[in-house]
């Protein structure tokens, strides 16, 4: 029996020999061979029988003021029971390789961990135990301003609070009369109101749409504009037929306006890269036409 049980030892091969052996012996013994299971007594089977492993175990066990049943074989696994009362079946080189601690105490201490954490910043736990996978699981709280949230544990050690919290301070507080006179001011640009108001495009026209008002404003002047610092440099409007200059441009937006339209720059792009004629003429960087007008001669 000890062999079966030590089913390291035992090869497929000997089951049929070992059935074979016992039907002989109970029929000796005028005994009924059945199928029924037969329920051991592990700790009777290996009464007075020592093991190094298990003595090992024990000590673990000890240690942290638990307790160990009987000896019941290598490979089976033990009833063990922590200073707490808490039941739990281990096995023996697991208790020799890391001890033993109790999952149940483990897992009590951790939820009051997170129990604490949380209602140290004036929040309640909902969840009344901790869960599966501890920390990485999500749980259920109430922050300190009564929002309800659920966010992994980890996260709330790692300085993680309520959301809802999070979102209400970082929303700006504008008083809405004064929101209203300004967005109605058509003297002033949506440039100007969004200075005046001190907050960025996105929050200006969310609240428009919020107090379902339109935007009156006063439209931007682009002659005054001055992108030059932002340029490639001057543009040079050639004439096809002698490639002498007709018309210097500061930069290549500029031509769109000083041509009230015309000449558009999205056009003359694409074809100034190919030493191509746009709108009829050529149109060359003023630092490329030396070498523009070399590679016509």
């Amino acid at each position: 029996l000890i062999e079966i049980f030590e089913f390291k030892n035992i090869r497929k091969s000997r089951i049929p020999i070992f059935v074979k052996n016992i039907k002989s012996v109970l029929n000796q013994l005028n005994l009924k061979f059945t199928k029924k299971p037969f329920r051991v007594d592990l700790e009777r089977l290996y009464r007075g029988r020592e093991s190094r492993l298990y003595e090992l175990a024990k000590v673990n066990v000890e240690k942290e003021n638990g307790t160990i049943q009987g000896y019941i074989g290598s490979e089976s696994d033990h009833l063990v029971t922590c200073k707490n009362g808490h039941k739990s079946n281990k096995n023996l080189g697991v208790l020799k390789r890391d001890g033993f601690n109790c999952s149940i105490c483990d897992n009590n201490t951790k939820y009051l961990v997170l129990k604490n954490k949380i209602e140290q910043r004036g929040g309640v736990l909902i969840d009344k135990k901790l869960k599966n996978r501890g920390y990485s699981n999500l749980y259920n709280w109430i922050c300190d301003k009564g929002h309800k949230n659920k966010t992994k544990g980890q996260y709330l050690f790692n300085g993680h609070w309520c959301k809802k919290c999070k979102y209400e301070k970082k929303r700006i507080k504008i008083d809405k009369d004064f929101f209203i006179r300004v967005a109605n001011d058509n003297s002033l640009t949506t440039s100007e109101k969004l200075r005046k108001l001190n907050i960025s495009s996105s929050v200006f026209y969310s609240r428009l749409k919020k107090y379902n008002i339109k935007n009156l404003h006063k439209p931007q002047d682009r002659s005054l504009q001055d992108i030059s610092s932002r340029s490639k440099g001057e543009i040079y409007q050639l004439d096809p037929l002698n490639l002498k200059v007709i018309k210097k441009y500061k930069y290549l937006e500029a031509v769109r306006g000083e041509s009230n339209g015309k000449f558009k720059p999205e056009g003359i792009r694409v074809q100034m890269k190919k030493n191509k004629k746009a709108y009829g003429f050529f149109w060359i960087r003023a630092n490329d036409y030396d070498k523009f007008i070399k590679s016509f001669i």
